[in-house]
């Protein structure tokens, strides 16, 4: 399984994230396939 871990996880020229709401937001506008939240998978379709 591939992985990627970004240890300080935004786009480009945007704030750090700091909750699951901005990890979600940034997930949708990357590309970002799927976001691990302790042992929640969120995966883009």
């Amino acid at each position: 399984m591939p992985l990627f871990v970004n240890t300080s996880f935004n786009i480009h020229e945007e704030p750090i994230v700091s909750s699951y709401e901005d990890a979600i937001k940034s997930l949708l506008d990357s590309c970002v396939d799927v976001l691990c939240f302790e042992d929640l998978f969120v995966k883009v379709k």
